[in-house]
């Protein structure tokens, strides 16, 4: 179990933050482990990183302790830092069923109505500023795929709208690589246009505006955070529901997906590009993000049977 882990986060065990076990856990439920399995495994996870801050000690084999060698600590050997990446008070939010942690992946359908809605209320929405920067920051997000961390440490002067991409300078990376820089282009669906807007005409009125770097502030006039990115969307999905506007609950990390999912619909040929506009490390785990509708997987079937009949010289069921 602790060796899927590491291979789902892609880090040393030094390295994991509360972030990875997070992750780790929408893994878990995507797959459909129930609670109280996702809750054994953030038990296993929380003592096996109890353990190794109680017992630092790198074992020694029969020979060593035969030559009387000192035994040595992990993180003063290799000059690492240990730290429990599950907070005891908080690890029901990691394995328990709240709706914050349930949710699907949102159709394009879906998504187009809750982008609507953001536009058509922002303007009559007690705040509308903050209406329009989350409809430029969520468009940002599925059109590019980006991940929610990558978003918020985003620069004014990451954008460049002459080449039409963004610089993605805090790319996760994986078995110690550090963050991996990547180039996203924004030229798709009216990104870039949606951008200029944004930084014309909405972020100006935020607090710090001329003071900040970042491309998306907080009401306070500070980077914006991932807690709030996070709560925002659910609010606004909250709010359509609330307005009569069906949207299914689904998160930040959902929108990736779906971006993933729908550009494989479009055309399964373009995986690789997928996979470099995620900054995905191996092709396998863009394949894991992609989860086909029903109508494509059944349409790609009927595509194969049509063409495997006709290469036998039979006629197709519809001729």
């Amino acid at each position: 179990m602790l060796s899927k882990f590491f291979d789902v986060t892609g880090r040393f065990c030094w390295e994991v933050q509360a972030d990875d076990v997070n992750e780790y856990q929408e893994v878990l439920i995507d797959t459909g482990v129930s609670v109280r399995t996702r809750r054994g495994y953030i038990n296993t996870i929380s003592n096996f990183y109890a353990f190794l801050l109680s017992h630092p000690e790198i074992p020694m084999t029969p020979l060593e302790r035969a030559s009387g060698k000192i035994q040595q600590r992990i993180d003063w050997k290799y000059g690492v830092k240990l730290s429990q990446p599950v907070d005891k008070w908080f690890m029901p939010i990691h394995s328990s069923d709240d709706t914050t942690v349930r949710s699907a992946l949102p159709s394009r359908d879906h998504l187009r109505t809750l982008f609507r809605f953001i536009r058509q209320t922002a303007e009559r929405s007690v705040k509308p500023v903050i209406m329009h920067r989350d409809y430029a920051m969520f468009s940002l997000m599925y059109h590019t795929g980006i991940r929610q961390d990558e978003c918020r440490m985003l620069d004014i002067s990451d954008v460049n709208f002459e080449q039409g991409v963004i610089h993605v300078r805090f790319g996760k990376g994986s078995r110690g690589s550090g963050k991996r820089e990547r180039w996203v282009p924004i030229v798709l669906h009216g990104v870039a246009e949606i951008l200029k807007i944004y930084l014309t005409r909405v972020r100006p009125h935020f607090l710090n505006s001329d003071r900040s770097e970042a491309l998306f502030l907080s009401e306070r006039g500070s980077r914006i955070s991932s807690a709030t990115i996070k709560r925002r969307l659910q609010d606004l999905i909250d709010e359509a529901n609330g307005h009569g506007v069906v949207v299914p609950r689904f998160t930040c990390h959902d929108l990736r997906r779906a971006f993933a999912t729908h550009h494989f619909e479009d055309d399964p040929t373009k995986l690789e590009i997928i996979r470099r506009m995620l900054g995905h490390e191996h092709l396998a785990t863009t394949q894991r993000y992609i989860r086909p509708s029903q109508k494509f997987l059944q349409d790609s079937l009927e595509r194969w049977a049509n063409a495997r009949l006709s290469s036998l010289g039979v006629d197709s069921p519809d001729d």
